[in-house]
């Protein structure tokens, strides 16, 4: 999923005055859920010293899902809550 925006390239300043549209604020939002979501997943395996696969056979997912997860930006479906726990407890 792209957004409209490329949020990485604003200023605090623009960022401050585009915020007060609406339409801008739900995509910020997203994109910052997207990006937190596949960053602390990608770096809670890579702390652990773990490739994808051993995430996956550790939290009983397909080694895709785990892509996709550490990928979100680029995909329009956000991963459900169980998914997320699987990954947490593993």
């Amino acid at each position: 999923m792209k957004p409209r925006y490329d949020f990485s390239k604003l200023t605090k300043e623009e960022l401050i005055v585009h915020l007060r549209d609406r339409k801008f604020r739900n995509q910020f939002l997203e994109w910052s859920l997207r990006w937190s979501i596949s960053t602390q997943v990608k770096a809670l395996r890579l702390k652990r010293g773990w490739t994808q696969k051993q995430l996956a056979e550790e939290s009983n997912l397909q080694v895709m899902s785990i892509v996709r997860i550490e990928n979100l930006l680029r995909y329009k479906n956000l991963p459900r809550v169980n998914v997320l726990i699987a990954i947490a407890v593993a």
